[in-house]
């Protein structure tokens, strides 16, 4: 058990993500008083064809926005990249969270548009993203899977230094593309750490059983 070391951790990855955060709401605030001026107007309006079938019944099309590949701001995909589980558990800025999760207990999500109730309660799971990202780093942290002699090869060590350098690099203009590219290694160091999770049970397992067929041969 190493409390100091998940104590770091979960101190710089809180605050690689608490300016993020704040990029997001500051951006959602923009959003939101752009369309009450007025100043921000979409709409989507659909012509009848004209020709032999323009006396034809229209046809509509339902498109389930679930079921679209959804286009993330730079700051979300490096918070996601770097605290995979927690935005899992808490649904975070999810356009369709589960309703088991944060968001989806508030009802809330990325498809109803951005209004003055929605602002409050996405507020309400950025806190909750907060606490569960520092829960999620004390144990990642106090409780290493592995002790390699190459520093990177940890997952949680990689998983934070691939997360400082993109919290950096997003905050910079025009490095937002690079910053999303390097949110892969992330990706992977969450899965070398969820493949070490299952891997350990089933060797400590199977240790159990070797010593238990051993004994008893």
């Amino acid at each position: 058990m190493q409390w100091r070391r998940g104590l770091l951790l979960a101190g710089i990855h809180l605050a690689i993500a608490v300016p993020l955060i704040l990029v997001l709401q500051a951006r959602d605030a923009e959003y939101l008083r752009d369309r009450e001026r007025g100043a921000l107007l979409v709409s989507f309006q659909k012509k009848p064809a004209a020709g032999p079938d323009a006396d034809s019944p229209e046809r509509s099309i339902e498109l389930n926005p679930c079921s679209l590949w959804p286009h993330y701001p730079v700051a979300h995909v490096v918070v996601t990249a770097a605290n995979l589980p927690a935005v899992a558990l808490t649904g975070w800025r999810m356009d369709c969270p589960a309703p088991w999760t944060l968001s989806g207990r508030l009802h809330i999500d990325g498809i109803h548009g951005i209004t003055g109730s929605w602002i409050v309660a996405e507020r309400r799971v950025d806190i909750g993203l907060g606490i569960a990202v520092v829960a999620l780093w004390l144990l990642v942290g106090s409780f290493p899977l592995i002790r390699p002699k190459v520093w990177w090869v940890e997952p949680g060590i990689c998983i934070t230094a691939c997360a400082a350098m993109r919290g950096a690099l997003a905050l910079v203009p025009m490095m937002g593309e690079i910053a999303q590219f390097s949110a892969l290694l992330a990706f992977l160091g969450w899965y070398w750490w969820m493949g070490l999770c299952i891997w350990k049970p089933v060797r400590f397992l199977l240790r159990v059983a070797t010593r238990r067929m051993v004994a008893h041969a």
